[in-house]
């Protein structure tokens, strides 16, 4: 899998909270998909986005949370989903590409068991994993679905 160091800016978004298990992050991504209907906010420009603090795979549901975002300038205005003003950390980053399924990223994985332990990068903990997901919507099948996951790093 081809990874590419980048620096990235950042970036405003309109965020709601998932906390609990990883199975149930459908509900807070229909939340957004709501919010983003009530403010006009089209996946075009408002890129989507998924913010991961923990690996879904060795994480308590009580522990584990993610945040569904939008790219979006605040204000943000009080919502029944739950939305709020957050900005994504710019800084370096490790991003690989995945395409198919977005309920089995293989770049995510690839990322963080096996390039970063020979890449000489640490991992920057105060930052969330980034999965800027390239192509949303009904239209989109499984197999051509693209997502772009960045990996916060620093040098060792």
């Amino acid at each position: 899998m081809k990874v590419e160091i980048t620096e990235r800016s950042a970036i405003h978004v309109a965020a709601i909270r998932h906390h609990g298990a990883p199975e149930l992050e459908i509900q807070t991504v229909r939340k957004m998909i709501d919010w983003r209907i009530a403010n006009g906010a089209k996946p075009a420009p408002h890129t989507t986005f998924a913010l991961y603090y923990a690996d879904p795979a060795t994480t308590s549901a009580d522990d584990y949370f993610m945040d569904s975002c939008v790219a979006f300038e605040p204000p943000i205005a009080a919502n029944p989903q739950g939305a709020v003003a957050r900005q994504i950390p710019g800084g370096g980053y490790a991003m690989a590409r995945d395409v198919g399924s977005r309920f089995n990223n293989r770049a995510a994985a690839y990322l963080y068991r096996e390039w970063l332990p020979e890449s000489g990068y640490l991992l920057d903990v105060n930052r969330p994993m980034i999965f800027d997901y390239v192509n949303v919507g009904p239209a989109v099948a499984p197999a051509d679905m693209i997502t772009e996951v960045y990996l916060p790093i620093v040098l060792a």
